[in-house]
């Protein structure tokens, strides 16, 4: 059984350039991370308000919640040099991760993630994430950071990721996979308070399924990936750490 997993790196472009439609001026296209203030607005990771006035809108996502979108920015509002009307193709709703001050029960948080890119902006950690699920799953998937205090790992941020599957992961003893696909999306935490001032290095450990670049298999493998940080620099941070990247695999050993 083929599944493809298709990773692609995150872009902000904002030149400004003018579209090819007959009446359409684009002033510039924009991939952000944002949280959503109401079905037709949300704040960016920038501090940008966005007010939609094409395409997708933000119906059935509630206030607050942290969203990727990808839009082309129409026009400024007239006064303000931080609000814009903009058209949206895409809203993906981003995972939020829960902070786990101690190792979980590992027989609840057992699944593989992948993390295959993550960056900072606006005081969040974002993560470019895989696992596998069912299709057509009911079921949503939980995602937590644990930190790691060894003295050994001196100034580094260090957070170990485990994910909850719901039972949906990928287990082997003869378990058919027919049903099983591999989900993809961005997973995001909090991570402000626990930035110290200056640069700092944050480690992310996790797990994912062995392979031979051609299969995945049941049984896991522990990564780990270092991002480092400038805060002087995080507001203009415009595309995730490709120190992060994972080679995608596309199948399932069934």
């Amino acid at each position: 059984m083929k599944i493809v997993i298709h990773f692609s790196s995150v872009l902000i472009l904002l030149a400004a350039m003018v579209s090819c439609g007959k009446d359409t001026i684009v002033l510039g296209n924009c991939s952000t991370m944002g949280t959503v203030l109401s079905d037709n607005a949300f704040r960016t990771d920038e501090n940008l308000l966005f007010n939609i006035v094409e395409g997708m809108d933000c119906s059935g996502i509630e206030a607050g919640a942290r969203i990727f979108v990808t839009c082309d920015v129409l026009s400024a509002v007239p006064g303000n040099d931080s609000e814009f009307e903009v058209k949206v193709s895409s809203i993906s709703e981003a995972l939020n991760a829960e902070y786990l001050a101690e190792t979980p029960d590992l027989m609840v948080w057992k699944d593989a993630m992948a993390i295959t890119d993550a960056w900072i902006s606006g005081g969040y950690l974002n993560m470019y994430c895989a696992w596998i699920h069912k299709r057509n799953s009911i079921f949503k998937h939980r995602t937590g950071l644990c930190p790691n205090t060894s003295k050994e790992l001196g100034d580094t941020l260090a957070f170990t990721v485990y994910h909850d599957g719901q039972g949906e992961g990928f287990y082997g003893d003869a378990q058919d996979v027919s049903d099983l696909e591999v989900e993809y999306g961005i997973v995001t935490f909090p991570i402000g308070e626990f930035i110290p001032a200056g640069n700092v290095t944050i480690k992310l450990t996790f797990k994912w399924h062995k392979s031979d670049e051609q299969m995945l298999y049941p049984e896991t493998e522990e990564h780990s990936i270092d991002y480092s940080f400038c805060p002087e620099a995080s507001a203009a941070l415009s595309s995730p750490s490709t120190k992060a990247m994972i080679s995608p695999l596309a199948t399932l050993l069934p």
